[in-house]
């Protein structure tokens, strides 16, 4: 297919797009899961301030849509209430990791197997983590997980 045809069939299903208002739904909800993210990560944390799961995992969620000073208050909050917890430290390593702080993570990381962290499988394929795959101090981490 030349230049100007595969400009033209881009053209056209630009066109269906619109004639069809497929972008005008899109970014609505678009704009709608913005404001949900926003009003949980707001609402969510202090509906019980004491729960550890709702922080971590709203730490990395708003990780996930780049919202990195929202999610690190969440995140050290949880560390704050359970530091010692194997979940808890695994799922705030999970946020350093996507937040691009690969030695706050490995250190989390390593407290969550020296209390009790042993699931070497869902460390190896968690997505989360895929930043550290080839760093040194991570395989040192798997190589001590049974």
């Amino acid at each position: 297919m030349g230049e100007q045809a595969a400009q033209s069939s881009v053209n056209k299903l630009w066109s269906e797009l619109i004639r069809r208002r497929v972008i005008r739904v899109v970014v609505v909800y678009s704009i709608a899961g913005w404001i949900v993210i926003e009003v949980a990560s707001t609402v969510l944390p202090n509906l019980n301030p004491h729960d550890t799961r709702a922080l971590y995992v709203g730490a990395n969620q708003l990780c996930s849509v780049g919202e990195l000073d929202k999610g690190l208050e969440l995140a050290e909050r949880a560390l704050g209430q359970d530091e010692k917890e194997p979940v808890v430290l695994y799922n705030v390593a999970c946020f350093y990791a996507m937040k691009g702080d690969p030695d706050r993570s490995n250190e989390l990381l390593e407290r969550a197997v020296e209390n009790g962290w042993g699931d070497r499988a869902w460390l190896e394929t968690d997505s989360d983590l895929d930043s550290l795959r080839d760093n040194v101090r991570f395989r040192a981490i798997l190589a001590d997980i049974d």
